[in-house]
This record gives C-alpha cells, structure tokens and sequence, in this order.
C-alpha cells in the first residue's frame, strides 16, 4: 500500500510542550497524519525513528540535537523522511540539516499553513 493511501505515521521530536501539542492537533486534523510517536530530544528521536514513515525535529532540540539525530538516523539505516522545523531562520542550521539527510525544513510557525502540504510532499513526492 502506498504511503498516500494511508496515514503517515509520524513522530514529532520538539522539547516545547505547547510546540508539541500544537504540532499534535495542526497533523491529525489534516487527516492524513498519524502522531504515534513523540521525542523530546535528539536522542529520542534516533530510538523511535525506525517506526515511522516521517519524523518531524525541530532543528533546536537538546541532547543528541537535531543535526546528531537526522545523522545517526540516515547513517543507521533507518527509511523515514526528515523534516526539520526552524524557528531561527538560521540559514546554516537550515543547510546543515539538508547536509545530514533532511529532506526540507520549515519555518515554524511561519510557514505553519503550509506545513501539512510540504510534510505530504516530503513523503510522497
């Protein structure tokens, strides 16, 4: 079955629980998401990664951080897509995240009415 014709299973690795929880609620209402995973650092993120389809970091998260996790994902085998969020609009950590295998990164909130769309066309394209 293709991704498109089912839920995303996604994992949201953010240390804010409000960031969190608004990333919870903006996903399942589009429908085409599933959270069933959250992480609160980069270290989390790399334990959890290996059971979605999309994982979702912001660039700034604690611990292992952002640019550690989307290595040791993409360096342990691991398939999901990344996609990192950025608050900074800090455009070396943007390149940085890109290098280490994200496939997009998104300004949060900024770009908060297009999220959905590019997390879609991340996995899917």
């Amino acid at each position: 079955m293709a991704k498109a014709d089912r839920e995303i299973a996604v994992l949201v690795a953010e240390s804010d629980p409000s960031t969190r929880a608004e990333l919870h609620d903006l996903l399942e209402r589009d429908g085409r998401f599933g959270v069933v995973s959250d992480a609160v650092d980069g270290d989390g993120a790399v334990a959890r990664a290996v059971e979605v389809d999309l994982v979702v970091v912001d660039l700034s998260v604690a611990g292992l951080g952002a640019l550690g996790a989307i290595e040791h994902i993409r360096r342990g085998g691991m398939t999901p897509v990344v996609v990192g969020l950025s608050r900074s609009g800090n455009a070396w950590l943007s390149r940085a995240a890109r290098s280490e295998g994200a496939e997009d990164v998104v300004e949060w909130p900024d770009d908060q009415s297009q999220l959905c769309d590019r997390l879609a066309r991340a996995v899917d394209p």
